[in-house]
C-alpha cells in the first residue's frame, strides 16, 4: 500500500470509516485499520523496509489466501477495485457469484456472498497446511472449536474451518487440492 493516509481518506468518501489510525508504528511503518462501506475491518500498512517479494505459493503455515464474506459480493468488489486498483475477475463457485482480486497475474484475494445467514462481513484468512483435520483436532484441544471439520463436498475435504478461544475465525487449507469446483486460491 503506497498511501496509507490517502486509503483511509478514500475509505472514508466511498462510505467506509477509519477505525484506528493511520499511525507511524515503530519498526514496522504507516498502517490504519478501517472499516469498509459493509463493515468488514480490513488493515492497511505500508512497511518502512518495503513490502516482500511476492514468490508465488506461500509455505505451510503461512497466510495463503483471505475470502471477503459479503452482504453483496458485486459492491464489495467494486470497492475493493476502485480503492485499490484490483483487476476483478468472475469465478462462480457452486450456484452463487464469486469473484477474484487481483493484480496482473497474481491473485489476491475472493469475494463472494457471505454463506451465514446474520453474519456480518468479514475478511476470512486461510493458513496453508499439511494436515487440516489434524490442526483442527489440536485447536479444539487448545480451547477453540471445530466450526467446520474436513468433508467431501468442501473442497475435497481439504478445508477446515476453526475458531480460537476468543472466537476469531481462521481458514485451515491444504493446498493443492483437488476439487472440480474450487479454483479460488492462487
Amino acid at each position: 500500500m503506497p498511501d496509507v493516509d490517502r486509503a483511509v481518506t478514500e475509505v472514508s468518501a466511498r462510505g467506509g470509516k477509519a477505525l484506528d489510525g493511520p499511525i507511524d508504528v515503530r519498526n514496522i511503518g504507516r498502517a490504519a485499520v478501517v472499516a469498509d462501506p459493509q463493515g468488514a475491518a480490513v488493515g492497511f500498512v505500508r512497511s518502512r523496509p518495503g513490502d516482500p517479494a511476492d514468490t508465488g505459493v506461500p509455505d505451510e503455515g503461512q497466510f495463503l489466501w483471505m475470502e471477503y464474506l459479503a452482504q453483496d459480493p458485486v459492491a464489495a468488489a467494486d470497492f475493493y477495485k476502485e480503492l485499490l486498483g484490483y483487476e476483478v475477475r468472475d469465478r462462480p463457485l457452486g450456484g452463487g457469484p464469486h469473484y477474484v482480486l487481483a493484480q496482473g497475474q497474481h491473485p489476491r484475494g475472493g469475494v463472494l456472498a457471505n454463506p451465514v445467514k446474520g453474519a456480518r462481513p468479514n475478511w476470512l484468512t486461510y493458513v496453508r497446511v499439511k494436515d487440516p483435520a489434524t490442526l483442527a483436532s489440536r485447536a479444539q484441544a487448545l480451547g477453540g472449536r471445530v466450526l467446520m471439520a474436513p468433508r467431501p463436498d468442501a473442497r475435497g475435504g481439504s478445508l477446515a474451518l476453526i475458531a480460537d478461544p476468543s472466537g476469531a475465525v481462521l481458514a485451515l487449507q491444504r493446498y493443492p487440492f483437488e476439487t472440480s469446483k474450487s479454483a479460488t486460491a492462487p
